[in-house]
């Protein structure tokens, strides 16, 4: 009875936290009974110390703790003031030791935006948390449709059975009046969001209760400004920034960085050759982001905007030696997936798949470090054992799938060079009115990597049982023979099964 009691319990507490958190979000604003409930339940967690979740000390989704963080995290993110909360401990989101600058601090920041999405604009300070600031601009930036928010650490992870930090730990709101408040439970980097194809220029932003982080600029901080500010700036959170690249990592791991310029050249490098490979202008229109987090929502690393890692990667991203011995493989991976465009991706089989194209080509290009070594996946033994495993089982499109389809494209790669895909890339950004079931799209890329190299490439993709066409294999004919084609090698040379 007890075990059934003990269960039924804690199916309320997986439920109460985050469906509590989402009727927080009902605006309260002169509703006696909405208000009523957030009185009560500031009073409740008020009684107790906030959870704060960390390795050490997780909390767990469906107890009591859980369903008080996803409360506390409802009423933070519905604008109540719950700066009386007192947290369990100190952790790195919320770090009551930061003392707030007495005098307002007045930034300026960049909300000018070429781009064709909203972009985050850094302004270099930290909000610590359960800080209520207040923020003020000019009159004509409050009517340009920006917002502000505090915290970088986007990933919802509400659905998580096991929380190694809060489940929601940023803050975001309309910057609509020349003057806002606004706080954030966990505290965070502040940034301005700026929308797509916004031309308002440079805006003076004025915070009140925020602090310093370091923030380095290639091309605008110098070494002595990099070294006052790792020293004086209290932030837990620090930046480093190209106009191509930010990446966002734990202070501790920069107070080590002396000198961050040859590290963010090197990134530079690597970003031009992301672009290229992509067909894409450079410097690009926006800066891509790295963001690294105690826990993220899926995988090792994740990509979008930021792209998301675990706090073990850090020393990927910023040490420049290792990035020069080892390589880069999961950031660029994550690099290369933002650079994938459903017009030529043939999901599920190529979403693994073509993203690591840019993994190869940044770190033979930029790193000099072959295939072979930068993933023990491309080993030519490897490879070779894969292609044959793949076509003894029947060459069935249903299994080209990640490393299988990266072969096909790495054996165009190997016999026709980088510039077809570059060129093909160009091309297809070029057109409209593109198909968008796999199968059409597969013989529209089938037709123009042929007519690209000037071969006829379809017995080729036959042979990896793509579905060509009969119309696209008969217009192709024209097309002189790939007499190199490696895959007429592997069907002669293949044992039978």
């Amino acid at each position: 009875m007890g075990r059934k009691r003990g269960n039924v319990e804690k199916g309320w507490l997986a439920k109460l936290g985050p469906d509590g958190a989402a009727f927080l979000q009902i605006p309260a604003e002169e509703i006696p009974a909405y208000l009523s409930v957030h009185r009560l339940l500031r009073k409740l967690l008020s009684r107790y110390r906030l959870p704060v979740a960390t390795r050490e000390n997780p909390v767990i989704n469906d107890c009591c703790r859980g369903a008080m963080l996803s409360l506390a995290t409802g009423l933070a993110h519905s604008g109540s003031d719950l700066s009386m909360l007192v947290p369990e401990i100190e952790d790195i989101y919320s770090s009551t030791y930061l003392r707030p600058s007495e005098s307002p601090i007045t930034v300026e920041v960049d909300c000018t935006n070429p781009g064709t999405r909203y972009c985050w604009m850094s302004t270099g300070l930290y909000i610590p948390g359960r800080q209520i600031i207040e923020v003020s601009l000019p009159e004509d930036a409050a009517s340009a449709d920006l917002k502000i928010q505090i915290g970088c650490h986007t990933d919802d992870l509400t659905r998580a059975s096991k929380l190694f930090r809060g489940p929601l730990v940023i803050n975001r709101c309309c910057l609509d009046k020349p003057t806002k408040s606004i706080t954030c439970l966990w505290g965070g980097l502040l940034y301005i969001i700026v929308p797509q194809s916004s031309k308002l220029g440079s805006v003076p932003i004025t915070v009140k209760g925020a602090v310093h982080a370091p923030y380095y600029k290639l091309g605008e901080t110098t070494q002595e400004e990099w070294k006052r500010r790792i020293q004086e700036h209290p932030g837990p959170w620090g930046e480093l920034a190209t106009d191509n690249i930010i990446l966002t990592v734990p202070t501790a791991n920069l107070r080590a960085l002396e000198n961050p310029e040859p590290l963010l050249r090197l990134w530079d490098e690597v970003m031009q050759a992301v672009a290229r490979l992509g067909a894409e202008p450079f410097p690009l229109r926006l800066p891509q982001r790295i963001v690294a987090d105690v826990q993220i929502s899926v995988g090792w690393m994740h990509a979008g905007y930021p792209i998301m890692c675990h706090l073990e990667s850090v020393q990927e991203l910023i040490n420049e030696k290792l990035i020069r011995t080892k390589g880069l493989w999961g950031p660029v991976h994550e690099l290369g997936r933002n650079q994938q465009r459903q017009e030529w991706e043939f999901p599920p089989h190529t979403t693994e798949a073509t993203c690591n194209l840019w993994c190869v080509y940044v770190h033979e290009t930029v790193l000099g470090i072959p295939r072979g070594r930068a993933n023990i996946a491309l080993w030519p033994p490897v490879r070779e054992k894969r292609v044959r495993i793949y076509l003894g089982k029947g060459p069935n499109v249903k299994n080209w799938n990640a490393w299988t389809a990266l072969e096909t494209y790495l054996q165009l790669q190997e016999a026709f060079g980088w510039e077809p895909f570059i060129r093909l890339f160009t091309e297809y950004r070029n057109q409209t009115n593109l198909p968008t079931d796999n199968v059409d799209k597969m013989n529209l890329w089938v037709k123009m990597f042929s007519h690209q190299v000037q071969k006829n490439l379809a017995p080729f993709f036959e042979a990896w049982a793509w579905p060509i066409q009969k119309e696209v294999a008969t217009s192709l004919a024209y097309l002189p023979e790939w007499k190199e084609n490696i895959m007429k090698l592997y069907l002669l040379t293949q044992m039978p099964h």
